[in-house]
């Protein structure tokens, strides 16, 4: 069943309208990969490219709602969140992960996200990276974000 429809354009690289979609705002990208596989764990990202390189989740902004996150809670799945590496901008991520106790991937990278990683690293380092820096130390996360003062 079609849900909705997404498309990035390409001439714009950040900002409002660099994504064309019609679709409901609490659905996440790849949202069907919560039912299916055998994996117990998956990554939840806010860029649907990036959640396409990465076989993940995409939540199609910064903030995860409230019915995506109860999606993920109901899922039986290990939620991963990787937020954009952008201070401030990573705090609902960081502010959801520590309320549900979900782990974070941040890797010590000077990448903005996964996707930009890829293209520099290549998908199997970014993996490794990603993998290695999974942690539910929060204080050490917030280090890792930059984050000062919430």
């Amino acid at each position: 069943k079609v849900v909705g429809y997404l498309g990035r354009n390409i001439n714009k690289k950040s900002g409002a309208n660099r994504f064309i979609q019609r679709v409901s705002p609490d659905y996440m990208f790849n949202q069907h990969l919560l039912t299916m596989g055998e994996s117990k764990t998956i990554f939840v990202m806010e860029s649907p490219m990036d959640a396409i390189l990465l076989r993940g989740i995409g939540t199609r902004s910064n903030n995860i709602t409230e019915r995506q996150g109860n999606l993920l809670k109901i899922s039986n799945k290990n939620p991963i969140l990787i937020p954009d590496q952008c201070g401030a901008e990573s705090l609902p991520f960081y502010h959801m992960a520590k309320e549900q106790g979900w782990a974070m991937a941040v890797p010590d990278w000077p990448y903005k996200d996964a996707g930009e990683a890829i293209t520099k690293i290549g998908l199997l380092s970014t993996i490794k990276a990603l993998t290695t820096s999974v942690s539910t130390n929060y204080m050490h996360i917030r280090g890792r974000l930059g984050i000062q003062n919430e």
